[in-house]
């Protein structure tokens, strides 16, 4: 990341209105002839792509475009394929996180004990993989319900984590999160909305 810096050229017109104060004072209207320029040093932050980082893609929606209705509640409810690349060397397991930001408790997958070499998956899920409770109590994936009108951000997220999970499938999500979060040694996100 870099950062560049900018300059911002503010100009400030002082202009102050005639008013009677609350004790009945004549308050008189300062003379302002001038304008006052306040130059502002301000970080203008530039992210440079980096193609050893590792990356997280779907080919069924891009990063902040629409999620297509089949992975809602209105379709049939299945998981996107997500796909991903340059899993950090070292990396024990991977592990993927999918929050809605709006509702910190509301997590809608959370999955670890993924191979290091894999490169994606599908709706169709390894055997070994495992997997905690949604927000909705239910194991695997929740489906995002289509909002109305409101647009809402779902954060898809993988993770290389330094150690396997030591965690028993089907507990808290939150829990398992936090635990995903203080191993991961690498990570990548994707942002699909609704609208």
């Amino acid at each position: 990341m870099s950062i560049t810096l900018t300059r911002l050229l503010i100009v400030v017109a002082l202009v102050a209105a005639g008013c009677s104060s609350s004790d009945g004072r004549v308050l008189s209207r300062p003379d302002v002839t001038a304008t006052t320029a306040l130059v502002v040093e301000a970080p203008v932050v530039t992210e440079e792509f980096d193609p050893t980082a590792l990356t997280l893609f779907s080919p069924d929606f891009g990063d902040y475009e629409e999620l297509p209705v089949q992975f809602t509640t209105d379709g049939e409810g299945l998981s996107p394929e997500l796909t991903w690349e340059n899993v950090p060397e070292g990396a024990q397991e991977l592990a993927i996180v999918v929050t809605d930001p709006a509702n910190s408790t509301a997590a809608h997958w959370v999955a670890w004990g993924l191979a290091p070499s894999l490169t994606g998956v599908t709706s169709v899920l390894p055997a070994d993989i495992k997997q905690s409770a949604n927000y909705l109590g239910e194991i695997g994936w929740a489906p995002p319900v289509p909002p109305d009108g409101v647009v809402h951000t779902y954060v898809f997220e993988i993770h290389a984590l330094s150690a396997p999970l030591d965690l028993e499938p089907g507990g808290d999500p939150q829990d398992a999160i936090a635990r995903i979060y203080e191993l991961s040694m690498g990570s990548a996100e994707l942002v699909g909305l609704l609208i």
